[in-house]
């Protein structure tokens, strides 16, 4: 990635375009790891005149060297999404957003994820450089301070506002999912249990956490047919299934076929909603340079695993009459994933930079 970002940087300076590095971008950079809490780099760019065509000329630049530039816009605003394509028909896995700044009075505005959030020009300029593996990058003048100082506006994109959000309506098409779902894992004998926000919900509280937006199950991998049934029993119901497999990234893991099965209540049969019910893949091996067996898993391009202890009994939950899986040491599972804290509710969290199952987010032992 820092290769296609160096291509990049060039292309602008190029064409006249100030930009800043932004996002958990900048706070990763400023931690010493541009990609720390997010694969796909952001960058900010600053107001300037001609913008189309500067952008046009940009374009042009980037495709002799194999990279895509696309306006794409999200909650109605512009951005550009820039990325490797080799070929016709392939591309790369990750990609780099750029999105314009806009100016008001003496502020910088931005919309994230449905979020307004707002720089003081004054902190931003001047600009900066920041040598980032041999790659000079653009900052605030003063990193430190602005890090620090807006944190939560760097994050707004990670801890971002879902369309779905479980009120009183919404949970019970989410329970109804869920108990399909987990009727066809039952009737197929397989090993598996709540996860994440959808155990804390239902163990701790007796429901679905009302802020929660999905629902979070997890099976553990037997074998490939084991998994090519599974996949036919749900594609027998009426809902929309899709696959997704491992990404092919240095230092990811490739488990096996298949990495999470995502499953949407239709709309207008070829379409889906919002809702949806992650069935996450456990794959059972032994962790690397300690021969110790965990239940691996791969989220937001972010290796974890589980401790094999914690998963291979489980209990029953039952839960309006249906009998769902957890783990029979659900409080230890709990807290190896949220921390000792686990029984406080907190409602903005993050897999991939709060989950203590990441092995990003695991202290040192």
């Amino acid at each position: 990635m820092i290769t296609t970002l160096s291509k990049i940087v060039h292309a602008l300076d190029q064409t006249g375009i100030p930009y800043l590095v932004g996002d958990e971008s900048l706070l990763g950079l400023s931690e010493g790891n541009i990609e720390k809490y997010k694969f796909n780099i952001t960058l900010y760019q600053i107001p300037t005149s001609f913008s189309i065509l500067r952008y046009f000329a940009l374009g042009i630049i980037l495709i002799f060297k194999g990279i895509t530039v696309k306006p794409k816009f999200a909650h109605s605003h512009f951005r550009l999404k820039i990325r490797v394509k080799p070929s016709a028909f392939t591309k790369a896995p990750n990609f780099i957003f750029m999105i314009p700044l806009k100016k008001s009075n003496d502020q910088f505005v931005i919309v994230e994820q449905g979020r307004t959030c707002n720089y003081p020009i004054a902190a931003i300029l001047p600009l900066t450089n920041l040598s980032y593996k041999n790659q000079e990058l653009s900052i605030p003048h003063d990193l430190d301070t602005f890090v620090s100082r807006f944190k939560t506006e760097l994050l707004s994109s990670s801890y971002r506002k879902h369309p779905v959000v479980f009120n009183d309506k919404s949970a019970l098409k989410a329970e109804e999912i869920l108990f399909k779902i987990a009727h066809i894992l039952n009737t197929q004998k397989s090993h598996w249990w709540l996860e994440g926000g959808t155990l804390l919900g239902l163990y701790r509280d007796g429901k679905l956490l009302d802020w929660d937006h999905d629902v979070d199950l997890g099976v553990q991998f037997e074998s490939e047919e084991q998994i090519e049934n599974l996949l036919t029993a749900l594609k027998r119901t009426i809902y929309y299934i899709k696959v997704l497999d491992f990404t092919e990234k240095d230092g990811l893991w490739n488990l096996g076929k298949v990495r999470l099965i995502k499953i949407f209540p239709r709309r207008y049969y070829f379409f889906h909603t919002d809702l949806c019910l992650d069935l996450f893949i456990f794959y059972r091996e032994a962790l690397e340079n300690v021969n110790i067996p965990v239940y691996k898993y791969v989220v937001h391009q972010r290796n974890g695993y589980h401790p094999a202890s914690l998963l291979d009994n489980l209990e029953d939950l039952t839960y309006k009459g249906h009998r769902l899986g957890r783990p029979a040491k659900s409080d230890a599972f709990l807290e190896s994933k949220y921390g000792e804290n686990w029984k406080t509710p907190v409602k903005e969290w993050h897999v991939a930079i709060d989950d203590k199952t990441i092995l990003n987010n695991m202290k040192p032992s």
